[in-house]
């Protein structure tokens, strides 16, 4: 086989992961999730995620979508991963603040003071 003839099976996909497998920074995890919901009668989807970490880039996620007899493949690379961990960081705020205002509304409807109102001022 020469140099130039390509590798018959590998596409973007398995080179991606294989060029991160065995890395030295670089460790990784898989997960499969099924989904049926046989009440329903909806057809079941399958998702294998492997996650990639390394030091320099972050993470990769390799993700295959067993759809009924249709497969994809989907790379998704460190640079969306980041705006991912953005987003999950700024959607627990909100949350976190959302939450923090409703447990406050319920309070000062219950007639609890807050603990900072409760101290009495040094004179």
């Amino acid at each position: 086989m020469s140099s130039d003839t390509p590798h018959i099976g590998l596409d973007e996909f398995d080179l991606a992961v294989e060029s991160l497998r065995g890395r030295p920074d670089t460790v990784d995890c898989e997960t499969t999730v099924h989904i049926s919901e046989p009440i329903t009668g909806r057809k079941a989807v399958t998702y294998i995620i492997r996650r990639f970490r390394t030091a320099k880039e972050g993470d990769t996620v390799f993700l295959h979508v067993i759809d009924g007899n249709e497969a994809k493949r989907i790379i998704l690379p460190a640079k969306v991963m980041a705006v991912f961990a953005r987003q999950d960081a700024s959607l627990s705020t909100k949350l976190r603040t959302r939450n923090g205002r409703r447990i406050a509304a319920d309070r000062a409807a219950a007639g609890i003071q807050p603990a900072f109102l409760k101290k009495e001022k040094a004179s």
